[in-house]
């Protein structure tokens, strides 16, 4: 089992002290969603931090290497979805002082519909959950001694826990901005490191052969890929309350609808 180095141990317990560090800075500000008024980069960076799991960081490469080019037609569907959500579902959340989706079911419906939506919700993030943290969870396993994994585990729930009970949405925001330059750091030393490696090994990388056909109903189609991930973004950045979050945090409507246009144009690109 392949071990910590010293400096390893020292770079994590440096990280979440500064989580901690940034939970107790913004404990006097720590405002709910409505409240928040975070800046632009801010919240275009916890949006990306918050789709950024395992699953696209490991999947994405894979699936592109295997079936190509077709892949990219989902990100196609990212313009007309930031369209979409700016023009129709920003306008209903922003601006009339809700704190999260399930405020305007209960406002627009009733506390039935609103907790019909919350039963779904949790269920969908504990299947999402299991999936996207079964990669960590390998890694960890594979680096730390069985019995401490349990201990070390509470310490980063507990870590979490601390930092957004003093800091509230502030500090989950500022946080998310911490961990993506984290996220951006690591990627790049990855990237830097795989190009490296190409380039001084002699073996040679053969591509596959791609089928470049989009119209037949196969995987990554124009059916799937296209229509089928038009809504698939739709819900996920139109509805989710994770999204939603995020848009509440803006200091106006045309503030939230400048994150969602910049986000997804970084996205496209």
């Amino acid at each position: 089992m392949a071990e910590l180095a010293a400096v390893e141990i020292v770079i994590i317990c440096i990280i979440l002290a500064i989580t901690l560090v940034i939970g107790f800075v913004n404990r006097a500000n720590g405002e709910n969603a409505g409240r928040a008024k975070a800046s632009l980069l801010t919240i275009t960076v916890s949006i990306v931090v918050t789709f950024s799991s395992s699953i696209a960081m490991m999947g994405v490469p894979s699936e592109y290497w295997k079936y190509g080019p077709r892949y990219c037609i989902i990100g196609l569907t990212y313009i007309p979805v930031a369209i979409v959500v700016c023009k129709y579902f920003i306008p209903r959340f922003c601006g009339h002082g809700f704190e999260s989706s399930f405020e305007i079911l209960t406002r627009r419906f009733d506390k039935n519909t609103s907790k019909l939506a919350i039963s779904i919700y949790l269920f969908q993030c504990s299947i999402y959950l299991g999936v996207t943290l079964y990669a960590p969870a390998q890694a960890l396993v594979a680096i730390l001694p069985s019995p401490g994994l349990i201990t070390i585990l509470s310490i980063l729930f507990l870590i979490c826990i601390i930092t957004t009970a003093l800091g509230g949405m502030k500090a989950v925001l500022v946080s998310d901005l911490f961990y993506g330059c984290v996220m951006i750091f690591g990627q790049s030393w990855i990237l830097i490191s795989g190009f490296r490696e190409a380039l001084t090994n002699s073996t040679k990388y053969e591509f596959p052969e791609y089928n470049y056909d989009v119209q037949k109903f196969s995987l990554y189609s124009i059916w799937d890929s296209g229509i089928g991930g038009f809504f698939m973004c739709l819900y996920l950045y139109g509805v989710n309350q994770a999204s939603i979050q995020r848009y509440l945090s803006a200091s106006s409507v045309s503030d939230a609808k400048q994150r969602v246009y910049f986000y997804h144009r970084r996205r496209f690109s």
